[in-house]
């Protein structure tokens, strides 16, 4: 049985309680594309790391600091 650790993206993304495609439709992204970026969230722009900081209503530096730890 494998155990997959969650990113501290994913932590925050849940934290939100927000449905996926509630933000993917934030980001203006579709859904396969925000799981793709929860895969790799360094791929994410300033654009949208400000827009899901605004969204989960937390600083952006968390934002930064949740996809550089993950």
């Amino acid at each position: 049985m494998t155990v997959e650790m969650k990113s501290e993206f994913d932590m925050l993304i849940e934290g939100s309680g927000l449905k996926l495609k509630a933000i993917a439709e934030e980001l203006d992204v579709s859904p396969a594309t925000l799981w793709k970026l929860r895969k790799d969230p360094k791929k994410l722009n300033a654009v949208q790391m400000e827009r899901l900081s605004k969204l989960f209503n937390v600083n952006i530096s968390e934002v930064f600091e949740a996809i550089k730890n993950s």
